[in-house]
């Protein structure tokens, strides 16, 4: 019986790596028995979670786009007729109701289902996580979205979405009670050996990583340090949502964002955003949770699931100014992706023109033959 893998996250956890290396080895994978389905715009296969989840993605009252039932209706129809093993993944499957758990785990016809979780400690995805939020325009600082996130008395929405992503124990468990606590594994990542995350996913589901083509050396995705992240945030503050989401997206994160994240950060980097020492008490707390919740369980680990309780802590400086440098190459950037949008719809046009100036050709020369004929 051919199996379904699904790689349901967890969000800050490796699955963007992951992702890329199974999209950049999609025709070695089929070739070893394994389809990873193409999708429009993404490495992985987001657009199918929110189809299945009913949920959108962006600024919902400001351009954001809300999946239809499409995504979800085609991949099913995929994977019903696949006579191959499958691999769909995306972090966002992660936050699947238990009544579309239970959709999702009916509509895949007679295939095996194999359920996997990468998961890292919570204390280091507190700092990524809140990186993400200011990408995504949130004006908090660090300390206040800390605040909003670990206060147990107030309910917020951003503790709320957090938790929903970040309480390990409960989402496992609440697959394990529809699919079966014997059909999910959950990944420890290992961050002295990078290497490990991803070969113990492709051991997993059974592919050879041999003659996988590896991503380019010499491209950086890092993390933004604490004076970049802090520039971004003022921005937020003083953007115009009435722009919209695609106009954030445009001028701010594939500009500014993509040229930081893709370059080597400055010598006088005031390094990456640590937890402050006061909130030390309230994390651990909730990293003991997480830890002793997914070793209680009995779902198969792989890796060390006692490095889920490693916590760090420290004192995050925020200058008051940032090199000029750092903000040239955004807003040259900016002007490349206009002109290139320009150019590309100029030759688009061009393009359409030629062809509809020879259709037109083409037409009268067949009218003007037809009435040759009918003299």
């Amino acid at each position: 019986m051919a199996k379904l893998f699904l790689h349901v996250g967890f969000h800050k956890t490796g699955t963007t790596s992951l992702q890329d290396a199974l999209n950049r080895n999609r025709k070695e994978l089929e070739s070893q028995g394994i389809i990873y389905p193409k999708t429009r715009k993404f490495r992985a296969q987001h657009e199918f979670a929110w189809s299945v989840g009913q949920r959108g993605w962006g600024w919902k009252q400001f351009g954001g786009s809300q999946a239809g039932p499409g995504p979800a209706r085609r991949m099913f129809k995929l994977i019903r007729s696949s006579k191959q093993n499958l691999i769909v993944s995306s972090e966002f499957l992660s936050e699947l109701s238990p009544e579309h758990i239970k959709k999702l785990s009916s509509s895949i016809g007679d295939k095996e289902l194999r359920v996997i979780f990468t998961v890292r400690p919570v204390a280091k995805i507190l700092p990524s996580a809140y990186q993400q939020e200011v990408k995504n325009g949130s004006k908090l600082t660090y300390d206040k979205w800390l605040v909003r996130v670990l206060d147990s008395e107030k309910e917020s929405r951003v503790r709320t979405r957090f938790w929903k992503r970040h309480s390990h124990h409960l989402e496992i468990a609440k697959w394990a009670e529809i699919v079966g606590v014997a059909n999910i594994s959950v990944i420890v990542s290992d961050e002295s050996r990078p290497e490990f995350l991803t070969d113990s996913f492709f051991e997993l589901i059974g592919a050879s990583t041999d003659s996988f083509r590896e991503s380019k050396k010499d491209i950086v995705n890092r993390s933004m340090d604490v004076a970049e992240m802090e520039l971004l945030r003022r921005i937020n503050e003083k953007f115009d949502r009435n722009l919209g989401w695609d106009e954030y997206v445009a001028s701010i994160r594939s500009t500014i964002v993509k040229t930081w994240t893709q370059s080597v950060p400055s010598e006088n980097s005031p390094g990456r955003l640590a937890n402050p020492e006061k909130f030390k008490e309230r994390i651990d707390q909730r990293v003991l949770e997480v830890t002793e919740g997914i070793k209680a369980l009995g779902v198969t680990v792989i890796g060390d699931v006692d490095s889920l309780a490693k916590t760090s802590y420290g004192q995050n400086m925020i200058p008051e100014s940032i090199a000029i440098d750092a903000l040239v190459e955004p807003i040259l950037a900016r002007t490349r992706e206009t002109v290139l949008d320009s150019f590309k719809t100029t030759s688009l046009l061009k393009l359409v023109l030629k062809r509809a100036s020879k259709n037109l050709k083409r037409d009268f020369k067949r009218l003007v033959v037809k009435k040759q004929r009918a003299i």
